[in-house]
């Protein structure tokens, strides 16, 4: 039986997914989590991330209850319609019945103040992100939040990332990996 030796950064990337679960479960301003692997630059083993500095995390969202829509007037702009009064997702939901990307990051955002060692939380600069700053590590990753567009039968098609505006857009990586 052959052991896997993970990098001292694949094993805090282990610790910052089973914090934010933790979190998801625990908060009430963070976001439900789906089943997927939170998952970053290369499940965090490519040699190119050499620190937490360069780590960008995707945060898989439990998206259930919502109906993807494209945007009639921009056709790489799509709605998440939430189809469910029992969605996950309807705190952050618009006027219009519509998840807002903005509302999410927004939730992310207060959700991680409990997050362990957090010395600062920033949008990115196109409000597609959230920047963390911790504490012990002296080190920051980006948090991207996901929803999983899934195919009759359950299996994800492609995934949606804020757009900067409120909506979603296609991702251009399929960074996320079934548990």
């Amino acid at each position: 039986m052959s052991s896997v030796a993970y990098t001292p950064l694949q094993l805090r990337c282990q610790q910052i997914e089973k914090q934010l679960r933790q979190l998801s479960l625990e908060s009430f301003a963070f976001p439900q989590l789906g089943s997927e692997r939170l998952i970053g630059n290369a499940d965090c083993c490519q040699t190119s991330v050499t620190s937490l500095e360069q780590l960008q995390l995707w945060l898989p969202l439990l998206g259930t209850g919502t109906e993807v829509i494209p945007s009639p007037l921009n056709p790489q702009t799509y709605w998440l319609k939430l189809a469910s009064p029992t969605a996950p997702l309807l705190p952050y939901g618009d006027a219009h019945g519509y998840v807002s990307s903005a509302e999410i990051l927004l939730g992310l955002s207060k959700g991680l103040t409990s997050f362990p060692g957090v010395q600062a939380i920033e949008l990115n600069s196109n409000r597609t992100a959230l920047f963390v700053q911790l504490q012990d590590d002296s080190e920051s990753f980006q948090l991207i939040p996901t929803v999983s567009v899934n195919n009759p039968e359950g299996q994800r098609i492609y995934s949606l990332v804020p757009n900067g505006r409120g909506n979603w857009v296609v991702s251009s990586r399929l960074m996320l990996s079934h548990r």
